[in-house]
């Protein structure tokens, strides 16, 4: 006789409007602030209520409510993610998809939540084949439970040694066993806990009523799925197995029971049901994914998401079911709709005739909420992706700021000053990768959004225009123009941020555009020195490969190559009005869609979404006109001065006292500009002595080169001596390693005026006639070129020691370590200790520095042939450090490469010794008082 099926009102035990009250009191406690000492007070009373209610619902209603209590218990879950409780959230979520899986009976919903997509990896506790033979069904059910359970067990770190041993020993005697008739529970070893257990779970689906599960029920009826759900439990008898069951494999199971239903043509949902359970599937898999991600199962968590991203697919955002407006009161004030908000008379779907399609269990959801739901899955996403593949994370941090930048107005909730940073964030994985319209466009965007959130009384925060004498005035008008546009153009919408606020997300606004401005100059300057190199060397080929030509006229030739072999004017980008055209985009979105599927497609990945054809076109259309245009030398110091000044207002609120970091940054920030800068500068010097007569090519001075890298030096310097060595070693370090390259430059520099002239590059080259200079045997130095040896020895002697002062803070950060590895109870340690006790990157700065210290000692310029006698033998025990560092350290890159390198150098610097002793001996000058 078949059973009648009774309304789901009629069975309620409790009155509508008692579940109303309870449900609201619940949404009220999730929604409230606790108090500081306990902010998690409200979510706990919460939970209470919540489990209170389940249990009611199990015991009375638990055939007829399955889909509000899988709403329930994800928002129970919700609770626990959110009160640090992920173990336990696991356990409510996934019960929670299960019974919303099972209500929605839908394929669609069932394939975005495959079982085999959630978890991977090869079986080790359980074998997929069953330990008896079995037909079909039962084999594929076993397959999908063992994959389950194997994978659970390994992702909850709970493999045991011995656990592990008997496993390894089931599988093998599966694979012996897989082709044999006879049953093998004889020759199973009853110790081995994973084949007992085996056994036995199989003898319990052995048992089960399989027609009974695949037969497809006539209407959506939640009887069908309880009954299903009771016959998997009733299975299930091993409740304390070895090894022990976990509450998500028993939910794996039941879920493995529902898709098999499903996949035969078990009845699907109906639309208007399906809108209200939609969002706390959805909710549950967003949690999920986040504890897995939390708990470094990236692969896992990205899975999850997935799935929630593939069930949002399905959704249809044009539903009429849906809240589109919000709802009030007789007073005419909104309504908060929360997650449990349930309908009632006054909602507007009775007034159309639709309330025979509305549930009166189940909450109803806003569009904006079904928005904000998929917002939070791409923004999932994106923090997953993040650390393994940088270029996904880039594409789903691009849909969500598109989604957020879109919606802002909309959303009371938007947060400004976490879209900025998110802007700035994307930005700079963009300008890295030299991908400069999308990271002009983010900057713009957080700019926009800060002047439409900021303090209404602009001037307060914003108070310096674009205004140096040194760039183009056509220039300095178009930037102050723009600025003063915009800030006229772009009105207060909300005004939300603190004037301090602002002041900070304006600084952190203008260092990132700096960065952005000194990235566009370096990439252009690389690319436009690989090009010329390229084409003069086939100007070389085309004028310089006859055999007729003299080595003279050769050289002549390579340098009249050098001179006319320059950029034209229509290769060149002359304005920053011209610069700004190429990198501003009408369109965020697709800008974003854009980059993102052509880094995607460089690394041979595909790209989320489909970019609409024509934009695609007209963003990459701008793309090959950037990349193959290069800055005009007016550009080129607007770029630099507007990035100068941008660096410098941003430190002015990044003071030294209070953001130690972030203001050290900054300088080396300004240092990497100015190095920038001066490769621009020492090409047009170098371009004004190809293209000018020997005599006129002396009067071209390389000082505003010098000039340039001395104001790297002296501002980092200013700084060292203020920061603690014991709180900020590796940052003293970075700005060390910083003025040491700095000096070391300078000293080239300088050095080129040496190297020009004849006699003085033999004299301190050729130490034979240094000795003869030292005896007067030739004519003595000019006071100019004395001037100009001792210039350089300085120099040279300067960026010695800058380097010898980033070894001593990195020996100096050892020495404190090693301090604390025996707690202050020895306080002498040797110099092998102190080396051994660097970390690898240490360790290898270190040897950066001696290898830099042991090169300039031996190019150090001096006419005194003692004095490069005792030069040579410090380099040489410099060299011999950076050796024993590399002997020591298994680890290191082109380990064997390097050490044959060095022992040659060190073979050379012996011999060059040799030499010069021989010299000092032939001339007798140890016994010679002679002034250096």
């Amino acid at each position: 006789m078949q059973r009648k099926k009774p309304s789901r009102r009629s069975i309620l035990k409790m009155t509508f409007n008692q579940l109303r009250e309870c449900l609201d009191k619940i949404a009220s406690l999730i929604d409230e602030v606790g108090p500081e000492n306990d902010p998690y007070k409200p979510k706990y009373e919460a939970a209470r209520c919540l489990e209170t209610l389940l249990k009611q619902l199990e015991e009375n209603e638990h055939e007829y409510t399955l889909d509000l209590q899988a709403v329930l218990y994800a928002l129970r879950g919700k609770i626990a993610a959110e009160t640090d409780e992920p173990t336990a959230a696991i356990d409510f979520l996934f019960v929670a998809i299960v019974y919303l899986v099972a209500r929605f009976q839908n394929t669609d919903i069932v394939k975005s939540l495959d079982i085999h997509s959630l978890f991977s990896g090869t079986p080790s506790f359980l074998s997929s084949e069953p330990p008896l033979k079995a037909d079909k069904r039962i084999s594929q059910l076993w397959a999908s439970f063992a994959d389950s359970y194997n994978d659970y067990l390994k992702l909850a770190n709970i493999l045991h040694p011995e656990t592990h041993l008997a496993a390894c020993t089931h599988e093998k005697l599966m694979a012996n066993l897989k082709d044999s008739d006879t049953p093998p529970h004889s020759e199973l070893d009853p110790t081995d806990p994973a084949a007992a257990y085996a056994t036995n779970l199989v003898d319990g689906l052995g048992s089960m009523d399989l027609d009974a599960i695949v037969e497809p029920a006539a209407q959506p009826d939640a009887v069908f799925i309880t009954e299903t759900a009771d016959t998997v439990i009733e299975a299930d008898e091993l409740k304390h197995a070895n090894p022990p069951k976990f509450g998500m494999e028993e939910t794996l199971l039941k879920l493995s029971c529902f898709g098999e239903c499903t996949d035969i043509g078990a009845p699907t949902l109906t639309t208007t049901v399906l809108t209200q359970l939609l969002p706390f599937y959805v909710l549950a898999l967003n949690y999920l994914g986040v504890i897995w991600a939390n708990r470094e199962n990236r692969k896992l968590a990205i899975n999850i998401l997935k799935n929630a991203e593939s069930a949002m697919g399905i959704f249809d955002y044009d539903d009429p079911f849906l809240i589109k407006e919000p709802l009030k009161d007789s007073e005419e004030k909104e309504l908060h709709i929360h997650m449990l908000y349930l309908p009632d008379r006054a909602h507007p779907f009775f007034q159309q005739g639709h309330a025979d399609k509305l549930s009166f269990l189940l909450p109803v959801c806003s569009s904006k909420m079904i928005s904000s739901l998929n917002t939070y899955t791409i923004y999932f996403l994106a923090q997953v992706y993040g650390e393994d593949s940088p270029c996904q994370s880039a594409e789903y941090c691009g849909m969500t700021i598109s989604r957020q930048y879109k919606q802002r107005c909309l959303n009371p909730d938007f947060d400004p000053q976490d879209f900025i940073i998110n802007c700035l964030t994307l930005q700079k994985y963009y300008t890295t990768n030299n991908i400069f319209k999308p990271s002009f466009t983010l900057i713009n965007v957080a700019e926009e959004v800060l002047l439409e959130y900021g303090p209404k009384e602009r001037a307060q925060y914003i108070k310096d225009l674009p205004n140096n004498e040194n760039m183009p005035e056509e220039d300095v008008v178009y930037l102050q123009s723009r600025a003063k546009q915009r800030m006229e153009s772009i009105a207060v919408t909300r005004s939300v941020l603190s004037l301090d606020t602002a002041r900070e997300v304006l600084a952190q606004i203008r260092t990132e555009r700096a960065r952005l401005y000194s990235q566009i100059l370096s990439d252009t300057y690389q690319r436009r020195e690989l090009l010329l190199e390229a084409r003069r060397e086939q100007m070389k080929i085309q004028y310089t490969s006859s055999e007729d030509l003299s080595n003279n006229d050769k050289e002549l030739a390579h340098k009249q190559i050098k001179s006319i072999c320059q950029l034209h004017s229509d290769e060149c980008v002359s304005s920053v009005k011209e610069l700004y055209d190429l990198l501003l985009a009408s369109d965020l979105e697709t800008t974003l869609a854009t980059a993102a599927k052509k880094q995607l497609r460089k690394l041979g990945l595909s790209a989320k979404e489909n970019v609409n054809v024509d934009n695609e076109h007209d963003e990459e259309d701008a793309i090959p006109k950037l990349q193959s245009l290069f800055l005009a030398e007016p550009l080129v110091r607007t770029l630099f001065y507007d990035s100068y000044r941008q660096f410098i207002a941003a430190s002015r609120y990044f003071v030294l006292d209070g953001f130690v970091t972030d203001h050290c940054q900054i300088l080396l920030d300004i240092s990497a500009l100015h190095q920038i800068y001066a490769y621009y500068e020492e090409s047009r010097l170098d371009l004004l002595i190809n293209n000018t007569t020997s005599e006129a090519s002396e009067t071209v001075s390389y000082t505003p080169l010098i000039k340039l890298h001395t104001r790297r030096c002296t501002t980092l310097e200013k700084v060292i001596p203020e920061l603690s060595l014991d709180h900020y070693s590796k940052l003293i370090a970075s700005l060390q390693l910083e003025v040491a390259e700095a000096r070391t430059t300078i000293y080239h520099i300088v050095s080129r005026d040496i190297t020009c002239n004849s006699r003085l590059k033999r004299l301190t080259e050729d130490m034979e006639y240094a000795a003869q200079l030292q005896l007067k045997q030739v004519d003595s130095l000019s006071d100019k070129d004395s001037v100009l040896i001792g210039t350089a020895a300085a120099h040279c002697s300067r960026a010695i020691e800058a380097w010898r002062a980033v070894c001593k803070t990195y020996e100096a950060d050892s020495r404190a370590r090693l301090l604390q590895e025996y707690h202050f109870k020895r306080k002498e340690f040797s110099q092998d200790e102190v080396m051994k006790f660097l970390t690898f990157d240490d360790r290898d700065s270190m040897q950066t520095c001696i290898f830099e210290t042991a090169k300039l000692l031996s190019q150090l310029p001096t006419c005194d042939p003692v004095i490069k006698r005792g030069l040579l033998v410090d380099s040489l025990r410099c060299f011999e450090q950076v050796q024993k560092l590399w002997l020591d350290n298994e680890n290191l890159h082109k380990k064997e490469t390097s050490l044959k390198l060095i022992g040659t150098t060190i073979d050379l610097l012996r011999e060059k010794i040799g030499r010069v002793a021989n010299v000092i001996a032939d001339y007798h000058l140890d016994s010679v008082d002679i002034k250096a």
